[in-house]
């Protein structure tokens, strides 16, 4: 790409002859014209042209997702903005068992899921979390789990919360 052609795509302008000499020059002393071309399209003035282009692209986010897919699993709703920057902040130095364990104990949580047995507990989340009940085998599976010990009510609200269907279920309308 001439470097003229690229200034015009990238800042909106044609290159002045200070910056065209600049690039050029790398481009003379072996640059790669990739590398030049990153360097460019990098610098603050395109980024800042680019802007309003480019507010509305998504940016997956780990501990923005895990917020999300938790409280719409486990609440049933999405997060507000403070719960989602304590789970951002806490992210950093907990696992993600930890944040499930943490939202469990929460007095909403409680107030959702207290008197349910573990058979409706697992299907309330599916139909939170996923948008449908609980299949036979996935509603037994957890169910046994739950009853024996195995798994606590915050480990499987991460299984769910978590699982591939989740983030196909959810991940069209993320706004983290």
């Amino acid at each position: 790409m001439p470097a003229t052609v690229g200034r015009q795509q990238l800042f909106g302008r044609t290159a002045e002859t200070a910056g065209l000499a600049l690039w050029t020059g790398q481009l003379v002393q072996g640059v790669s014209r990739g590398s030049v071309t990153a360097d460019i399209a990098e610098s603050p003035e395109a980024k800042a042209y680019r802007a309003p282009a480019t507010a509305h692209i998504h940016v997956p986010n780990a501990a923005g997702t895990l917020a999300h897919e938790l409280y719409e699993t486990g609440l049933g709703r999405e997060v507000e903005p403070t719960g989602l920057q304590a789970f951002k902040a806490a992210y950093a130095s907990v696992s993600p068992a930890q944040l499930a364990a943490a939202l469990v104990d929460s007095a909403e949580f409680i107030a959702i899921h207290l008197g349910q047995d573990n058979a409706t507990y697992v299907d309330s989340l599916y139909q939170a979390g996923l948008g449908r009940h609980a299949e036979a085998p996935g509603l037994v599976s957890w169910t046994r789990q739950l009853d024996s010990g195995q798994l606590s009510r915050a480990d499987v609200l991460l299984g769910v919360a978590t699982s591939a269907e989740s983030g196909l279920h959810w991940t069209h309308g993320l706004s983290v």
